[in-house]
C-alpha cells in the first residue's frame, strides 16, 4: 500500500465523510485526496453553496498535470 493511501486510511472517519472537526483537518484531507485523485472526497467536502460549480473534469486535469510537493498550513 502506498504511503499516501495509508495516510487516507488513517484519516479520521469524520474527515473521510466530509465532517472535519477543523478547517485544518479538512484542508489536509482535501490535499491528500487531490494527490490520490480521490475526487469523490473533493466533491463530498465542498461547501453546499459552491458544490454545484465543481467541475470534476477540470479538477482531474489540474491534478494530473500537477506535481504535489507538500502542504504547509499557517
Amino acid at each position: 500500500m502506498w504511503l499516501a493511501e495509508r495516510i487516507v486510511a488513517m484519516l479520521r472517519p469524520d474527515c473521510r465523510q466530509g465532517n472535519a472537526p477543523t478547517a485544518d483537518a479538512l484542508m489536509r484531507s482535501r490535499y491528500t485526496a487531490f494527490t490520490l485523485n480521490n475526487f469523490e472526497h473533493i466533491d463530498r467536502t465542498h461547501a453546499t453553496e459552491i458544490k454545484k460549480d465543481f467541475n470534476r473534469s477540470a479538477a482531474e486535469s489540474v491534478a494530473n498535470d500537477s506535481k504535489w510537493l507538500g502542504l504547509e498550513v499557517r
